[in-house]
């Protein structure tokens, strides 16, 4: 159990938690949940590339100046659990140097029954140098560039995504491979007010169920290879 207060982190064993100035390091896998507020602090993930690592949001509201409030710096997976009934709030500002209010350089999956807003006022709200999949939960996300960014991919088994503005909603590019796809089997998808494409991808788009809509200054689904089923994507 890690609680978070303005007065400072505290933990309810030191196994696997490194706290250090304005820093919560989590070092080793295991579960972890996290409840209370912070402003200017910053949770960091740095495991073995072997380890998994599940951090429990249960009313979690993170604000961070420099850097991103979450950031997986090293791990084979992170999963973010939201927890039943809470409500969990990131956000970043225009001095972040990392540009992002979570960030994982390894792959990210959120799930969960809880909800989530995330806020990114520098360019992205979630980007994983990986993959990023959602399998449920309620997320609402705003962002200066895109709002969900999976270098690899954007994967989408359930839940409901709202993106209430942003340049691209969800985005899955690869500036090295260009091998970023996006897929979608069941939940919700609304991108609302994007001043450039609703989902911005190199390789494929592939939405098998659930419900995609989009409204977009550009290309709702900017890939050469996008298929929907019957009643899945829409614009307005």
């Amino acid at each position: 159990m890690i609680t978070l207060s303005d007065g400072g982190i505290t933990a309810s064993s030191s196994d696997g938690v490194l706290i250090s100035g304005s820093v919560a390091t989590i070092t080793q896998d295991g579960r972890y949940e996290l409840t209370g507020t912070l402003s200017n602090w910053q949770i960091v993930v740095s495991a073995t590339k072997e380890e998994k690592v599940d951090l429990y949001f249960n009313g979690v509201s993170i604000t961070c100046s420099g850097a991103a409030p979450v950031y997986v710096a090293s791990v084979d997976t992170c999963t973010i659990h939201l927890e039943t009934g809470s409500t969990n709030y990131m956000a970043d500002t225009t001095a972040n140097a990392n540009s992002v209010a979570i960030f994982s350089k390894d792959d990210l999956t959120i799930k969960g029954v809880g909800a989530m807003t995330v806020v990114g006022t520098k360019k992205y709200a979630i980007k994983s140098n990986n993959d990023v999949k959602i399998k449920n939960g309620t997320l609402t996300i705003s962002a200066v560039s895109a709002g969900i960014y999976g270098e690899d991919s954007v994967q989408v088994s359930g839940g409901s995504i709202t993106v209430t503005s942003c340049k691209d909603g969800i985005k899955a590019c690869d500036s090295v491979y260009y091998d970023g796809y996006v897929t979608m089997e069941d939940g919700y998808i609304d991108v609302l007010n994007a001043t450039g494409n609703g989902i911005q991808v190199d390789v494929s788009i592939t939405i098998s169920g659930g419900a995609v809509n989009v409204h977009s200054t550009k290309k709702g689904l900017n890939c050469d290879n996008a298929t929907y089923a019957d009643g899945c994507y829409a614009e307005y």
